[in-house]
């Protein structure tokens, strides 16, 4: 829609600009008195005429000036409304990203806080206790994803199935620092 705006705002200021701002001032200034105020009264007498005289000029610079002007408005337009929704995209990101973070922060303490008391109480050959150990370091991942969440700045999005495109949390984030999958 980027591309057709500019061309639609062009062509209809350019009409605009030929057919009725053009023949206005042409008319306006036959009926304004001049030096010669009886032969101007005598013009403005004979509205054929005086018509005639209006449309008789070039109407070339006033449709293509119009017309130019009105394009880079419309294209103007048409890349603020882009830059907004993405701003407003983004705000909506921002606002999920904060509500996320926080209800998820507080059950991973509490696991972590469980596992770890856990783990305290098993020998250090324990099977149980290296899964305990396990669940700690996914629970420090977790840890650095929703740090990451909270350092959300700009919006970046990644494929993710067929059509589909997910936020790339590193790259919103300006960060590199999580593991890969």
């Amino acid at each position: 829609m980027l591309k057709l705006k500019p061309w639609l705002y062009f062509i209809a200021s350019a009409g605009l600009g030929f057919g009725v701002i053009h023949p206005l001032i042409m008319l306006t200034a036959s009926l304004m008195p001049g030096p010669s105020a009886a032969a101007n009264y005598q013009a403005s007498t004979h509205l054929l005429t005086t018509l005639q005289m209006a449309f008789g000029y070039s109407m070339l610079p006033w449709g293509f000036g119009l017309g130019l002007l009105c394009a880079v408005v419309g294209w103007l337009l048409a890349r603020i409304g882009q830059v907004m929704a993405r701003e407003q995209k983004l705000q909506g990101v921002l606002e999920l990203a904060g509500a996320a973070c926080h209800e998820l922060n507080q059950p991973m303490q509490v696991v972590m806080g469980y596992a770890d008391l856990l783990s305290q109480d098993l020998r250090r050959d324990d099977a149980t206790r290296k899964m305990l150990q396990k669940i700690i370091g996914q629970i420090g991942k977790m840890d650095r994803i929703l740090k990451n969440i909270r350092a959300i700045a700009r919006y970046e999005t990644k494929p993710y199935i067929e059509g589909v495109s997910i936020i790339d949390i590193e790259k919103s984030a300006g960060r590199n620092d999580l593991p890969s999958h």
